[in-house]
């Protein structure tokens, strides 16, 4: 059986992106989304899943490009977080610290968190990975989202390239610190190679290559508004990405590929992957 968990990245950056993450919700093929629990728009986002009924999400973890909680620091850059990271410049115990003010903002505010994920995928480092799986331990959260190899679809751009290099890169170290973690993640990814240029062909084509078992499809779907356009420009295409996640035709292709959409809750409690009894990482 094919198994199909659509998550919609950055619940709460903006009030654009939220309305557009609820529409996806309601008019299309999103079945799970994570929470940014330090964006500008949190309070909205919490407002919008009561109203629209989203209970259980995940707990969209970032250090990068949105303002800090506990550390009380700026937000920094990607490429500034990755240096100082790397050299040993920024301490894991306050990364833990940050990450669970993250973790308890989102439990107060009446969600439940099913999975951890991160902005701009920074767990797909090895050793961010496991500071994730001490936390989910730590806080009785069941699954991570794990980086796995995607097929390339479509052509292969410079910037698909690229992140088709630290897929391959990064997936075997990924898959040997999560084992017996005792922690659930689905067979496979798709969206990462693509991040923020999923288009209706696009996803048509993805659909008729999905491969047996739970598959997570990441997006980012959204309407643009001003603080997007002036913040956070690499999501440009949330509008576009919007259009083609309620698509009649990727519906369509839904049915026709014996897809079942389902939520990381239901992947759960289905049981689609056992996991290993746990242990330290190593």
């Amino acid at each position: 059986m094919k198994y199909l968990i659509v998550n919609a990245d950055d619940f709460g950056m903006s009030k654009g992106i939220n309305e557009g993450i609820v529409k996806a919700v309601r008019e299309g093929i999103v079945t799970s989304v994570s929470v940014l629990a330090a964006g500008g728009a949190f309070d909205d986002a919490v407002r919008l899943a009561r109203a629209n009924g989203i209970g259980d999400v995940g707990a969209h973890l970032s250090i990068t490009e949105i303002p800090n909680l506990a550390l009380g620091k700026d937000a920094k850059s990607l490429e500034l977080f990755l240096a100082e990271f790397i050299f040993g410049r920024m301490r894991e115990d306050d990364l833990r610290r940050e990450f669970k003010a993250q973790i308890d903002r989102i439990r107060k505010a009446g969600f439940e968190i099913t999975h951890l994920d991160s902005h701009e995928h920074i767990h797909l480092l090895p050793r961010m990975l496991r500071i994730f799986i001490g936390l989910a331990r730590e806080c009785s959260i069941p699954a991570i989202r794990l980086l796995r190899e995607e097929k390339v679809i479509g052509p292969l751009t410079p910037g698909k390239a690229y992140r088709l290099f630290l897929s391959r890169n990064f997936t075997k170290e990924g898959e040997r610190v999560m084992r017996n973690s005792g922690l659930f993640s689905p067979d496979h990814l798709l969206g990462f190679i693509d991040s923020g240029r999923l288009s209706e062909e696009l996803l048509v084509k993805m659909l008729g290559s999905l491969e047996e078992g739970a598959t997570e499809l990441v997006a980012h779907p959204g309407f643009l508004d001003p603080q997007v356009l002036d913040d956070y420009r690499w999501h440009v295409n949330c509008e576009y990405e919007l259009y083609a996640l309620v698509s009649r035709r990727v519906r369509q292709a839904v049915e026709e590929n014996n897809i079942k959409l389902i939520s990381y809750k239901e992947a759960l409690s289905e049981g689609l992957r056992r996991p290993e009894n746990p242990a330290n990482p190593s």
